[in-house]
């Protein structure tokens, strides 16, 4: 399970941009040849090379072409959500979690969409050409915490103080999400924010085990 951005590193990670591309290309390699156990999810730096509005930090310019080829010619293998039951629990999986406030910022792209069908959902609108756009723009909403305008963040943009003050607790599951560069990992009775370099692993049990 991969969380989405994958390029434009921090300048402390230790990664040059062409490691992170040369990782981009072996992370498909490995999603081509094993389909089924492999999900690649997407983030705002990946989206927002293929979206204007989605702009954020550390935008490769330079490399602004050849990243938005290697989405363009992958669309088939990325998607937007994942879920997965262990234990007793029902866990999603995005990049920066999914704020009910967020879906229904945008009812009429959602509807009133029951919680349980989201994910096939955002995914569809994802590999639907005729419909991608919709989808980019409503995750193109940027949150206050983010230095955006928006009150909402999208499923790519939202904060962590955004799960954390609102509380908005998305019915019928646990959300598992990154984006938000954390220390250490914030596991709370809601979502989980795995975002701090760590492996990590959820269980047969449903309990997170990291591994450094």
């Amino acid at each position: 399970m991969f969380l989405g951005d994958y390029l434009d590193p921090y300048p402390d990670e230790g990664l040059g941009v062409e490691e992170a591309f040369e990782g981009l290309q072996d992370i498909i390699e490995l999603k081509e040849e094993h389909p089924d156990e492999v999900t690649l999810l997407l983030g705002n730096h990946d989206l927002h090379y293929l979206h204007e509005k989605l702009g954020g930090s550390r935008f490769d310019y330079i490399h602004a072409g050849r990243n938005r080829r290697i989405f363009k010619e992958n669309f088939d293998l990325f998607q937007m959500a994942f879920e997965e039951r262990f234990g007793n629990k029902n866990y999603l999986f995005t990049h920066a979690g999914i704020l009910p406030g967020w879906l229904g910022a945008h009812e009429p792209l959602f509807g009133n969409i029951r919680p349980t069908d989201i994910v096939n959902l955002l995914n569809a609108l994802w590999w639907t050409p005729n419909v991608r756009q919709f989808l980019l723009d409503a995750l193109a909403d940027i949150p206050y915490a983010r230095w955006g305008m928006s009150q909402y963040g999208s499923m790519v943009w939202a904060d962590i103080t955004e799960h954390s003050i609102k509380c908005e607790e998305l019915a019928g599951y646990y959300q598992v999400f990154g984006h938000t560069m954390v220390l250490e990992p914030v596991i709370t009775p809601f979502f989980a924010c795995l975002d701090c370099q760590a492996v990590s692993r959820i269980n047969e049990d449903g309990n997170i085990t990291l591994f450094d």
